[in-house]
């Protein structure tokens, strides 16, 4: 008798083979900011509000707005498994950390 496992969609289990960490991105005060373009290598984009900011950002695609897109309080971080285009917005101006696996 053994344990019999049906999977409905793909599911990906190789793991990374690298980090790549980039430079803080400062999103412009009340404005839909760039933080990474299309890469079809990478794997996850991770991206951290950092702790010393004072409010909330924003991340989504290019209509993210102060009512628009997944909120992230200072110290959270998001891991997006995608290949696209990401974009930040915060209405002070803070920045993001970003790292990123391939």
């Amino acid at each position: 008798m053994g344990i019999e496992v049906k999977v409905s969609t793909p599911v990906n289990l190789s793991l990374s083979n690298a980090v790549r960490t980039q430079d803080d991105v400062a999103l412009i005060a009340a404005t839909v900011t760039l933080i990474r373009e299309r890469d079809q290598l990478r794997r996850e984009l991770i991206i951290t509000n950092l702790m010393s900011n004072a409010s909330e950002v924003r991340i989504g695609d290019h209509q993210v707005s102060t009512t628009r897109g997944i909120p992230l309080q200072p110290g959270e971080t998001i891991v997006l498994d995608t290949v696209g285009v990401v974009y930040g917005f915060s209405t002070p101006g803070e920045s993001v950390a970003v790292g990123e696996t391939f």
